[in-house]
């Protein structure tokens, strides 16, 4: 009995660690280098519309938008499932993507990466 117990606990220890290593995304990720701040957020209206914009406070530097990616389903047959995808954008300050839902869907799933290069900043942010 001792032994099943053993082999028991190993499996349940063994689940909640590689449970825990998959951690979802953020929303928004703030990232500070000296005095300059840059922050990537993704907001999500379920019925009407995704947006995602990445802010640098600082004057020097690009923030590469790389992608906005936003999947929406229909609220009748929720199997139907259509993707938005958008790549691009390069600013400096504020870049910004907006993305209407269609009538008749919701967003379900929506995520985004940007960068800026000579900071090394590249982070991903996800709404589900």
């Amino acid at each position: 009995m001792k032994k099943v117990v053993k082999v028991i606990s190993l499996v349940l220890l063994m689940v909640a660690v590689s449970t825990s290593t998959v951690a979802a995304l953020p929303s928004s990720v703030t990232r500070t280098y000296g005095s300059t701040t840059v922050t990537l957020s993704l907001t999500v209206n379920i019925c009407n519309s995704s947006s995602v914009s990445c802010y640098k406070n600082g004057s020097s530097g690009v923030i590469q938008l790389e992608s906005f990616i936003t999947k929406y389903a229909d609220m009748l047959k929720p199997e139907i499932v259509k993707t938005n995808y958008q790549y691009g954008g390069t600013g400096i300050g504020l870049v910004s993507k907006h993305f209407d839902v269609p009538g008749g869907y919701q967003v379900i799933q929506a995520n985004a990466t940007a960068s800026v290069p000579d900071l090394g900043f590249h982070e991903s942010v996800e709404w589900k």
